[in-house]
């Protein structure tokens, strides 16, 4: 059989035409699927929590003490520590990385400090002289303040730092006594107000719960009391009480909106 040259090309074409587009579309580009927009995690927005913490207080008292043209001063420190706990609740607003709010909170505190003093006097001390038992507490306090913090890591680390007013109640009891008997004791309690500075950081765990740890110094300001003898003034006080805190917390946030989309990688 005889094949023209023409035939020939025909079958050829036919034979390899398959092959030849297979491997074109073989090697065609194929274009990745786009990343998709995942809700970032938004710090605008209210919350509330609870904390408990330990606190490292300090109650500076000092006495000046004149009667029938006879005076004499001295001061007293007391350490105040003890275990806190209570609720806090505030507002977050957040502009790019930045994040501005508000917070108050309000604790029940066990911090309390004693302390058994010899007074001298030319007496011998112990349970035949004259001593002063001192015992201070404070009771609760809280704060209101505002926090200026910067978020990192894909949002959900915020660091700040935070001050304002505060506020609390201080007892401090005094008694007198001689060989072991009472002679005669002073009670105050009232309530006082400072400021307090401090800082901290959160982490926002899932988008509508976080956890913090805290660090704040409180000044509670001077108190001023007096005691009057036969219509006399006979004792004058003057107190500051100043408090370290650390605390840890967590809290239930309400989300307002939403950062800039973070793009999901597949």
């Amino acid at each position: 059989m005889k094949l023209t040259l023409g035939t020939a090309a025909l079958l050829a074409s036919l034979v390899t035409g398959p092959a030849l587009a297979a491997d074109m579309a073989a090697r065609m580009p194929v274009k990745a699927p786009p990343l998709a927009p995942v809700p970032a995690l938004s710090w605008t927005g209210s919350y509330f929590g609870v904390n408990v913490g330990y606190g490292w207080g300090r109650q500076r008292t000092e006495f000046n003490a004149g009667f029938g043209g006879l005076g004499f001063g001295a001061e007293e420190r007391q350490d105040v520590d003890g275990v806190f706990g209570g609720v806090q609740g505030g507002f977050n607003w957040q502009v790019g990385q930045f994040v501005l709010g508000i917070e108050n909170d309000i604790q029940f505190s066990g911090q309390e400090g004693d302390t058994l003093y010899s007074l001298g006097l030319g007496f011998p001390g112990g349970p035949v002289g004259p001593t002063l038992a001192a015992n201070h507490e404070l009771r609760w306090f809280g704060t209101s303040r505002s926090r200026l913090g910067v978020t990192t890591w894909n949002n959900q680390m915020l660091f700040y730092v935070t001050g304002g007013a505060a506020y609390g109640q201080v007892r401090s009891t005094y008694d007198l006594g001689v060989g072991g008997f009472p002679v005669a004791s002073l009670d105050t309690k009232n309530t006082r107000f400072g400021w307090t500075v401090g800082g901290g950081m959160e982490w926002a765990m899932a988008p509508n719960w976080s956890i913090k740890a805290e660090y704040l110094y409180l000044d509670l300001g001077r108190e001023e009391a007096s005691v009057a003898f036969l219509g006399t003034p006979a004792l004058a006080l003057e107190s500051r009480f100043t408090d370290h805190i650390a605390r840890i917390g967590a809290n239930y946030r309400f989300p307002i909106g939403g950062g800039a989309p973070v793009m999901a990688r597949y």
